[in-house]
């Protein structure tokens, strides 16, 4: 068979983008050529391709907390984690952290090895029909995961009513480094490629996998729910959401996950949410580059004011006690998983998708069908004792627990930053995000602010690739 020698790097993970004609850069130092439909599956389930962002995604998210900084040592220290903090709009300073960290060059690496697999996969050696059919959707889904992350990184937050002018991002298909780059498509076209992805990954999808870092049916719909909900399709992100709890459904009940120590909320040894692999709320799972994601970092005060008295997700929030230099008194901040490490999966899960049906009834109307999700979200999380189903029928009110049940849930998942943009100018829940310093002001992030859409990577401009605002 004909395989190029892209493939080589494409294995290794070895991509970075150039300003030039060509938008990887391949510096291999060692390779494999794939043939066979056995190397093509290996390629598809790389660590990189299950290990997709940098922790900087809930970094910008208003739930972060910078410890003791104030404006001018954050401007002093001028460190990544400073200037994200500080929501510059640069937020890399020098070109090793725009190549190594940037979602931009992590998800078109990604899509380079993902378009590899479907260029590649008929002419692949072994493998039954049905198998390279499964491979193929596989890689379908893995790059329209890609390419969601990309659109709601670097495009403006979406708006029906300008989807077609906004600029999008570059949609490749091809794993040949020689052809031109295209230019940046708008964000409605940038979706109807996702959708078309989508549409023709699930169909072929394994139901099942061995493990959960393996591509599946419920991953597919999973995303679609997302990617629907994104769209304001409301009837199609429930639709979505609930055929992905078709394949897992479960909840686990943390009245069964905790034990009191020193007056506070604490996991039990070994809680079912420790093992990625087997964690029953997992539907599928991506971690961060670093599998940890946030743990031992800081919450935001005004995230933490947020979880009731006998909220049992309280288990993930430390006490951190010491001297204020400034004034002398004692300050109390709020870690993340503070004692313990857990991996922070990005990916879809039950509690999400549940969230997601509950929100996407809500905003058809029908409130008391998203409470009666809400609520068994909520009777798995709050200390059954002190349990009370909420009885919501105005929409606008079902809407605001639904969006502080979404804020606890899925702290530091990867998820608060994406519904920032898509709710910072809302007419009704609008709002003007903080980052908190030591003194108590703020880095204040104003609605329709250009930084809710980064900055792409200099060295990939071109002609075609214009720079965000």
């Amino acid at each position: 068979m004909k395989t190029t020698t892209i493939l080589i790097a494409a294995l290794l993970g070895l991509m970075s983008f150039s300003a030039c004609k060509k938008y990887l850069d391949v510096k291999p130092k060692g390779y494999v050529i794939p043939q066979t439909v056995e190397d093509l599956e290996r390629l598809l389930n790389g660590q990189n391709m299950t290990r997709m962002l940098p922790t900087d995604l809930d970094m910008l998210s208003d739930d972060f907390l910078y410890k003791d900084a104030d404006k001018a040592s954050l401007l002093r220290e001028n460190s990544t984690q400073s200037r994200i903090y500080l929501w510059l709009p640069e937020i890399y300073n020098t070109p090793e952290d725009w190549k190594y960290n940037s979602a931009w060059n992590l998800m078109y690496n990604n899509i380079y090895q993902y378009n590899a697999i479907l260029n590649n996969i008929d002419m692949a050696d072994g493998g039954t029909p049905q198998r390279k059919a499964a491979i193929r959707a596989q890689a379908k889904l893995g790059r329209a995961w890609c390419y969601w992350y990309l659109v709601n990184l670097y495009g403006k937050p979406f708006n029906a009513a300008t989807a077609a002018s906004d600029p999008g991002v570059p949609w490749i298909t091809t794993n040949d480094i020689a052809l031109p780059v295209p230019g940046r498509s708008n964000i409605k076209t940038t979706y109807d490629l996702i959708n078309a992805d989508l549409e023709n990954a699930v169909k072929e999808l394994p139901t099942s996998a061995v493990s959960p870092y393996v591509l599946t049916r419920g991953a597919g719909f999973g995303l679609f729910a997302r990617v629907m909900l994104m769209q304001e399709n409301y009837p199609a992100a429930r639709k979505m959401a609930d055929s992905a709890l078709k394949y897992n459904s479960r909840l686990i009940d943390y009245n069964k996950v905790y034990k009191i120590q020193d007056a506070r909320y604490v996991p039990i040894d070994n809680p079912p949410f420790a093992d990625m692999t087997t964690s029953p709320e997992n539907i599928h799972v991506q971690q961060y580059t670093y599998s940890g994601g946030l743990s031992g970092q800081y919450i935001s005060p005004a995230t933490v004011k947020m979880f009731e008295p006998h909220d049992l997700r309280n288990i993930f929030i430390g006490v951190d006690t010491a001297t204020n230099e400034a004034t002398g008194k004692l300050d109390t901040n709020y870690q993340y998983n503070k004692s313990r490490f857990y991996y922070a999966n990005i990916s879809v899960t039950t509690p999400e998708m549940y969230l997601i049906r509950a929100e996407a009834s809500i905003r058809m109307g029908n409130a008391a069908a998203g409470m009666a999700d809400i609520n068994l979200l909520r009777k798995n999380r709050i200390l059954a004792s002190s349990y009370t189903p909420l009885s919501l029928t105005d929409t606008q009110q079902a809407m605001k627990v639904l969006l502080s049940e979404r804020r606890k849930e899925l702290l530091f998942h990867g998820a608060r930053w994406f519904d920032m943009r898509r709710f910072n100018n809302d007419p009704i829940f609008g709002f003007t995000a903080h980052h908190y310093l030591k003194d108590g002001s703020t880095i204040d992030l104003p609605p329709n602010s250009n930084r809710y859409t980064l900055l792409i990577p200099p060295a990939a401009l071109t002609e075609n690739i214009t720079q965000n605002p």
